[in-house]
C-alpha cells in the first residue's frame, strides 16, 4: 500500500501520551514521534493533533505542591506548553521540525481566521514542517467539557474535512472499536453491512460505540466513532486503533478498525 502524498490527520488521545500522576510520558511521546517519522519517510503528509494538556497540567501542579483542585481549563492552560515542548523535542530527535498550533472549532470555521489557519498549516506542510495542533482550551472548552478531559476527536475530523485530508487516524489506549462487551474487535465498517465478510454498517458501529443519534457523544469511543463517521461521509478513510501499534499497520488495515468512505460500497 502506498501512502505517498496522502494527507493524514493523526490524532493521539490524552491517555496515549500523558497521565494525571506523571504528566507527559516521554516513552509514549517517543513512540508517537517514531510513528510520525515512519509515515513521513514513506512520503505521507502528516498533521499531528494532540491532547493531554489537562493531564499534564494537573500532574505538574501536583508536583509543584499545588493541591488546589483546578478546572480542566486551568490545567490545560498549565500543561499546553509542556506538551508542545515535549512533542517538539521528541520529533526533533527524528529530524522533524514541529510547528505547534492551537485552534478552536470556531476559528476553523471563521471566514477570516479559518483561512489564515488553513493557509498557515498548508504552508508548513509545503515547507516540510510538521503541524502539531491542540485545541485552544483557554478560549474554547467544547472538546474539554464534551468528553470530560477532551480528546480532540471532533476537532481532528473538522480539520481533516477543511483540508480535504485523505485519512483520519484516531489513536487511543484500546485496540479499536469493540463489540459484545469489548470481546471482539470490529475490523471494518462500511455504509452497508456484510456480516459474512466481517463488515459492519456505520449505524451498527455507532451503536457499538454507544453513540445516540441527535445527542453529543458521552464517552471516548462514541466521540471517535462519530468523528470517523463524519469524516467518512466526506469521502475519507478513518481508522481507530491503539497509539502503541505500528501506525503503518493501522493504515494498511492489519490492526484496529477501518471506517471506509461513504462512496465505497460492499
Amino acid at each position: 500500500m502506498s501512502i505517498e502524498q496522502e494527507l493524514i490527520i493523526a490524532k493521539v488521545g490524552s491517555t496515549s501520551i500523558a497521565d494525571k500522576v506523571h504528566g507527559l510520558r516521554e516513552d509514549r511521546v517517543e513512540s508517537v514521534a517514531e510513528n510520525v517519522s515512519r509515515l513521513r519517510e514513506l512520503g505521507a503528509k502528516v498533521i499531528l493533533v494532540v491532547s493531554g494538556a489537562a493531564y499534564t497540567g494537573e500532574a505538574f501542579c501536583r508536583q509543584q505542591g499545588d493541591l488546589v483542585r483546578h478546572t480542566p481549563q486551568m490545567y490545560a492552560g498549565v500543561g499546553a506548553a509542556r506538551v508542545a515542548v515535549g512533542m517538539q523535542d521528541a520529533l526533533a530527535r527524528h529530524g522533524i521540525i514541529a510547528n505547534f498550533e492551537q485552534v478552536s472549532h470556531h476559528e476553523v470555521d471563521d471566514r477570516i481566521e479559518g483561512r489564515v489557519f488553513l493557509d498557515a498549516t498548508q504552508e508548513a506542510l509545503d515547507d516540510g514542517i510538521l503541524p502539531v495542533i491542540n485545541a485552544n482550551d483557554v478560549v474554547s472548552t467544547d472538546e474539554l467539557i464534551k468528553n470530560g478531559w477532551g480528546d480532540n476527536d471532533g476537532l481532528s475530523a473538522h480539520i481533516g474535512q477543511a483540508l480535504n485530508a485523505d485519512r483520519l487516524l484516531l489513536t487511543t489506549d484500546v485496540r479499536g472499536l469493540l463489540r459484545c462487551g469489548g470481546k471482539y474487535l470490529v475490523h471494518q465498517v462500511m455504509s452497508e453491512a456484510d456480516h459474512s465478510a466481517g463488515i459492519y454498517s456505520y449505524q451498527e458501529a455507532l451503536g457499538f460505540a454507544g453513540y445516540v443519534e441527535g445527542q453529543e457523544p458521552d464517552n471516548s469511543m462514541s466521540s471517535k466513532m462519530k468523528a470517523a463517521y463524519d469524516f467518512a461521509q466526506q469521502g475519507g478513510v478513518a481508522h481507530i486503533a491503539a497509539a502503541s501499534a505500528n501506525w503503518l499497520h493501522i493504515l494498511e488495515g492489519r490492526v484496529g478498525t477501518t471506517i471506509a468512505p461513504a462512496s465505497q460500497s460492499v
